[in-house]
């Protein structure tokens, strides 16, 4: 058994009830929750993942990601909008699955937030994503996040950046 404080009791409805009041929850569709996938950005280059929301349609598909903060400020948006598009990406290159809608969906907010998928948009998506990893290959991560509250959240803490 988990003790849950009454406020984190809220908090959770409060996401489920937008989810389940959402046009992504009711749409129709073949959906996938949870699709893990390894993608081949480069060469000896793979980016991994889960797709939190897929959903196959006759016309395509819908790649969705969960966000549960209480808002979303700028700086993470940018870094959703970057880690949807990798997700468009990979599920359209191994499936061979067109991609439609890009949806950052801000539960705790109530917001469907769609994301440009535009050829051109994942295009510059993918070659951001490159100069990153390179950068990293080379050990040439110097730049600092925009906010430092988004390094509370990044697994990379003090390791990248410095």
């Amino acid at each position: 058994k988990i003790f849950l404080a009454a406020e984190d009791k809220a908090f959770i409805n409060r996401c489920i009830n937008n989810y389940l009041e959402s046009d992504l929850y009711r749409t129709g569709g073949l959906i996938y929750s949870e699709l893990p996938f390894i993608y081949r950005l480069k060469k000896k280059c793979y980016i991994t993942g889960k797709v939190d929301n897929l959903i196959i349609e006759d016309d395509g598909a819908i790649v969705a990601d969960f966000k549960t903060n209480a808002s979303i400020r700028p700086a993470l948006m940018e870094s959703y909008c970057m880690q949807v598009a990798a997700y468009a990406l990979a599920i359209n290159e191994i499936y061979g699955v067109p991609i439609k809608k890009g949806i950052i969906a801000s539960l705790f907010e109530g917001r469907i937030i769609e994301i440009d998928i535009s050829t051109k948009s994942l295009d510059e998506h993918k070659k951001n994503i490159c100069e990153i990893v390179s950068m990293i290959e080379r050990n040439d991560f110097k730049q600092k996040p925009r906010e430092k509250s988004n390094c509370d959240i990044c697994g990379y803490k003090e390791i990248l950046c410095r």
